[in-house]
């Protein structure tokens, strides 16, 4: 017996797989299930997390054998994330931390874990992939958010040119995000997904703070102050919606006064009016960060997702897999994760009163609303099925551990 189990284990190949995030957001969770389901008598798996944070307790309570390289940076250049003009010093610090990344201590990791394959989570990662290529190791790289151009598009051109040359297949969580990186012949889209167990119809719903009641309806927004996730534009819509709708905020807001306010006011002046604008709306809650999503999304009518920049919205498939009509911008790639008039409602990117007239008519029409949640919740069973897509991902690191072992 003991001998079968050694067998087994020198025919597994080692997966290594490098995740740069901190929070529990989409990238950590589809990883997580990614490697729930993974074949262990085919994979020995490991995650190296970049930073000691929630991610990887998360990796750590699922019994996921991890390491922690607290203290290494990765290279940020995204629609979602990237270094501003004004930063001349982060910038600088993250290029040099990637630069010895990639030519000194990946390679020096890499040597000790002796992976038969990379896998990396996210496109900041790629430092990663020069000192794998420098080793003979195949590179995955998943692609969760469109590369931006940025000031002059130099640090996109340098950031796509190192990934085509040393990353063998990507994966990408849309077209939209296939079509930013632009290297067909290495890309595959598997669309990023939801794990049904998690987000289910029939989740309890959240208990909603016994302030709000008469209000007969509840949108959601689950962006945070972040602007590109539409925070002002939902904020600019309050004021436009019909009474006895209620729209609850989760995510992070700076709430405490302290001495950095005035700073803030300084810095970040129309912030700080939206932060205001919101406290002073009546039918408007912040609930903060939220560690039961699928709660909160149980407890509401119309999930909203007004993004003003292109990027992969998890909130508005999460609600697709709840069965609730979801209200988003008509940002590029949105229209692959919410059909019009089918699923929910796109409205032009940046109009408060487009959105406002959205909210109103889903609320005002019961069977349509319903109508449009069944329809969603049967095409994320179809479409962004994480049974399905886990399996397909699969299929990918099986076809490049076959052809770089021939």
């Amino acid at each position: 017996m003991g001998q079968t189990k050694d067998k087994r284990a020198k025919c597994r190949k080692k997966i290594l797989c490098v995740h740069h995030g901190t929070g529990i957001g989409g990238a950590s969770l589809e990883l997580l299930y990614l490697l729930q389901k993974a074949n262990r008598d085919a994979f020995d798996l490991k995650v190296l997390c970049l930073h000691d944070s929630e991610a990887k307790d998360l990796f750590r309570d699922n019994q996921i054998d991890v390491r922690v390289l607290d203290g290494w940076r990765s290279f940020g250049h995204s629609e979602v994330h990237w270094i501003k003009w004004n930063r001349p010093d982060i910038l600088l610090w993250d290029g040099f931390s990637w630069f010895i990344t990639a030519y000194w201590y990946a390679k020096k990791i890499l040597r000790d874990e002796k992976p038969d394959l990379l896998y990396l989570n996210s496109t900041p990662l790629s430092a990663w992939a020069i000192a794998a290529k420098k080793l003979d190791i195949p590179v995955i790289c998943h692609v969760r958010e469109p590369i931006v151009k940025g000031y002059f598009g130099i640090r996109k051109f340098l950031l796509t040119y190192v990934l085509k040359e040393h990353v063998d297949r990507f994966i990408a969580v849309s077209e939209q995000n296939a079509r930013a990186l632009d290297l067909p012949k290495q890309t595959e889209v598997i669309y990023g997904f939801v794990h049904f167990e998690q987000f289910d119809r029939g989740v309890a719903p959240a208990e909603i703070p016994q302030t709000t009641r008469g209000y007969r309806k509840i949108a959601l927004y689950l962006g945070g102050a972040a602007t590109i996730k539409g925070f002002r534009v939902m904020v600019d819509a309050l004021e436009h919606l019909d009474p006895g709708i209620l729209v609850l905020f989760g995510g992070y807001y700076h709430g405490r006064s302290s001495r950095k306010d005035s700073i803030r006011k300084i810095l970040r002046p129309k912030l700080s009016h939206y932060y205001q604008k919101l406290a002073s709306a009546s039918n408007a809650m912040t609930i903060g960060v939220l560690t039961n999503v699928p709660n909160w999304i149980a407890a509401c009518d119309v999930l909203i997702a007004p993004f003003v920049v292109p990027h992969f919205s998890r909130p508005a498939i999460e609600a697709s897999a709840m069965g609730k009509p979801v209200i988003a911008s008509d940002v590029d790639g949105m229209e692959e994760l919410v059909v019009h008039e089918q699923t929910g409602i796109l409205v032009p990117a940046g109009d408060p009163k487009a959105l406002a007239q959205a909210i109103n008519r889903v609320c005002a029409d019961e069977r349509r609303a319903v109508s449009m949640g069944e329809a969603g919740y049967q095409r994320a069973k179809s479409v962004f099925n994480g049974e399905a897509n886990t399996k397909t991902t699969f299929k990918v690191f099986e076809g490049l551990l076959k052809n770089t072992s021939t």
